[in-house]
């Protein structure tokens, strides 16, 4: 028999701790990204268009975790095709192209 009101209140604790934890919650829903954005670019020869390049997929790759949406950028142009860009609602070209 528990005597004590400690040990009462301990165990009352754990049995809700544990009950409590035998519920699923999904909480990987509140961290999904709102949306998913690609960039295509081409990064040669000009000096200048390189380093915009560089700086513009920083900064954007910052707004994705700032705002909460997927940023990824690629030099394969091969990807421009309806299949791989279902994955995307929004397209951009970084430049010279």
């Amino acid at each position: 028999m528990i005597n004590s009101l400690s040990t009462r209140r301990i165990l009352l604790i754990v049995t809700m701790l544990l009950w409590i934890s035998s519920f699923k919650v999904d909480l990987s829903a509140a961290g999904k990204p709102r949306f998913r954005a690609i960039a295509f670019y081409t990064a040669k020869n000009d000096k200048a268009h390189i380093s915009f390049v560089h700086e513009a997929n920083r900064w954007f790759t910052q707004q994705a975790a700032r705002y909460n949406f997927v940023y990824d950028s690629t030099m394969n142009w091969d990807d421009m095709n309806p299949e791989f860009l279902s994955q995307y609602l929004i397209w951009l070209g970084i430049g010279k192209y």
